[in-house]
This record gives structure tokens, sequence and C-alpha cells, in this order.
């Protein structure tokens, strides 16, 4: 019982993490000054690199095979990308749009440092 609670948790985690990648990735696919779009390019890369470490114990300690484990990890590789493709696709939107994702992404990167604190 106590395993399949913690597998549970493991893909809410997995989820939580993927839509917080697509709005990290919307952030970067909006970006239209270089300076600006490789200091968050760099900052979501070293932010991923440590979730997915973690992603990893976390699926190891759920008693998750490795196939299964591979594919949650794919997923949550390619939400930022996801997101690159939908901020790229918004460049050329209205500035309201623009602002207002850009906004939500900005309320992710907060909540998410200050539950990662706290």
């Amino acid at each position: 019982q106590a395993n399949n609670l913690s597998k549970t948790s493991s893909v809410v985690l997995v989820i939580a993490l993927c839509a917080h990648g697509i709005f990290e990735g919307i952030a970067l696919g909006i970006q239209t000054d270089l300076g600006t779009t490789a200091f968050l390019f760099l900052s979501i890369g070293l932010h991923n690199f440590v979730a997915s470490v973690s992603l990893g114990g976390n699926f190891v300690r759920s008693g998750f095979s490795c196939g299964k484990a591979t594919c949650l990890l794919f997923s949550f590789a390619l939400s930022n990308s996801i997101g690159v493709a939908i901020g790229l696709g918004l460049t050329s939107s209205s500035v309201l749009v623009s602002s207002i994702l850009l906004s939500i992404s900005t309320g992710t990167f907060i909540y998410v440092s200050c539950t990662e604190i706290i």
C-alpha cells in the first residue's frame, strides 16, 4: 500500500514539474534579448539537472522499473521544449498575451522557489 502511494506521489510530482517546465519554456521562448535568453537558458538547465537527479532518486525509492522511470523522465525532459515552442509561437502575439504568460511563468518560478526553500 505504501509503495503504491509513493508511486502515485512520484507521478504527481512529475506532472507538477512538467507543468512548471512548460511555463519555464514559455518564458524562455518569448524572450527577445540575447543576454536574458542566455541567462534564462543556463538557469533552467542547471535547475533541470538538479530536478532530474532528484526525480531519479525518487523513482528508485518508489520502486519504479527502469523503463517506467525512463518514460517519466523523458516526459519531464520534453516539457521545456514544448514550452519553448509555445513561447516562440507567441512572440508575434500581442503584448498583453506575452505579458500574461510571462507573469504566470514568473509566478511559478516564485512558487517553486518558496516551496523548495521552506
